[in-house]
Order: C-alpha cells, then sequence, then structure tokens
C-alpha cells in the first residue's frame, strides 16, 4: 500500500517545462514534493503502529475477559481459600481473645480479617463476570465442586456478620466496615446470581448481608 501511494505521487508530481526559444521539454519536481514524501515516510509507519498497538491492546483485553476455567480452578484453590482461612484465622482470634487482648491488638485482627474476607469476596465475584459455568453441582474436573463454593461462601457470610456485631456503634470500626461497602454488596449480588444460575444454592441458603 505504501509502495502503491508512492508511485502514485510519483507519476503525478512531475511538472513538463518548455523552453520556448529551444522547443526542449523536461520534467521538474516542484518544490512541495519532498515534503509529501518525508510526511509519507513518517506518517504511514507512526499509522501502521498505532493500529498494530490497538490490536494487541484489544486481543489481551479479550483474553482477560474470558478467562478459562483452568484459571478460575486456580483463583480458587490457590488464592479465594488462603485468603478467607486467613480471615477465618484472624476472625477468631478477634472473638476467642476479645476480653484479654489490648485495643491495638483487637483493631489489627480486625483489619486483617476485614482485608482478607474482602480480598476473597472480590475474587469470588470474578465467577459471576464469567457467568457462574465453572462451579459444578457435581465432582467434576472442570470446574469448582458446589460444595467448596458453599463453604467459602459460607465462611465469608459468617465473617462479615461478626465484623459487623464488633464494630457495634464504634466509630473507627464503623468507619472500617463502610470502607468495605463494596465488597459486601458484591457478595450479595453473587449470592442472588449464583441462586439464579444454581436453583440448589437458592433452595439451600439465603444469605445476605446487611450493615446495620
Amino acid at each position: 500500500m505504501f509502495i502503491a501511494v508512492l508511485s502514485f505521487v510519483l507519476d503525478h508530481v512531475l511538472w513538463t517545462i518548455t523552453d520556448i526559444d529551444t522547443g526542449k521539454t523536461e520534467q521538474v519536481t516542484p518544490s512541495w514534493y519532498w515534503i509529501i514524501i518525508a510526511i509519507l515516510l513518517i506518517s504511514v509507519p507512526m499509522i501502521i503502529a498505532i493500529i498494530g498497538r490497538y490490536r494487541r491492546q484489544k486481543f489481551q483485553f479479550d483474553i482477560k475477559m474470558v478467562k478459562p476455567v483452568e484459571y478460575l480452578i486456580n483463583l480458587f484453590d490457590n488464592e479465594i481459600c488462603y485468603n478467607i482461612m486467613t480471615a477465618d484465622t484472624m476472625r477468631d482470634h478477634l472473638l476467642e481473645e476479645n476480653n484479654t487482648l489490648r485495643a491495638d491488638i483487637q483493631k489489627f485482627y480486625y483489619i486483617e480479617a476485614m482485608y482478607y474476607v474482602n480480598k476473597a469476596t472480590h475474587q469470588l465475584f470474578e465467577f459471576k463476570n464469567q457467568g457462574g459455568n465453572s462451579i459444578q453441582t457435581e465432582s467434576s474436573l472442570d470446574g469448582i465442586p458446589f460444595i467448596r463454593f458453599i463453604n467459602v461462601s459460607e465462611i465469608i457470610f459468617n465473617t462479615y456478620n461478626l465484623l459487623i456485631d464488633f464494630a457495634g456503634s464504634r466509630c473507627e470500626y464503623i468507619k472500617l466496615l463502610n470502607d468495605s461497602t463494596k465488597y459486601i454488596n458484591e457478595f450479595n449480588d453473587l449470592m442472588d446470581y449464583m441462586g439464579t444460575k444454581i436453583p440448589e444454592l437458592k433452595g439451600l441458603v439465603n444469605w445476605k448481608i446487611e450493615l446495620n
């Protein structure tokens, strides 16, 4: 395409000048000819580079939007389970040692439990973005067993409710709860969605977290 454009320019920009005295003719290149050539030499590669970059970014975006089942299984096994078990441990420490811990240690356990349960919730919410197809009602190598999804969701539900009860009317903890509203809403949305996707879930549990 680039060569064709140059050929067209070369064929059409040469001016024919005739000498009146001798009758001889010659072709002269106008002064703006080389300006056009320079612009083409600069702009065409830039346009090609921009198009290539756009197509590469679009391809990477499509990969991110449609993640393979293997990715979701790995996410569940290696990250979500770890994060939710860490949150559960922090929650247990907060519950068991509530009356003996210093205020700063209490807040540490609270913040850590909130951080890890929020992280696990946000990662689990990705299953809704992928259509929930990786959750299997029967044991399968092609997805997450339904009972494991239930177990993790139950820990998230119980952890959030304990953290809400613990906060009570204490302003410093209420602020932490308010900062977590996004993740609590994600959990509620995920439960509603999965209830329509998997009828067994709707009939088995009715988990909805409510902030006081």
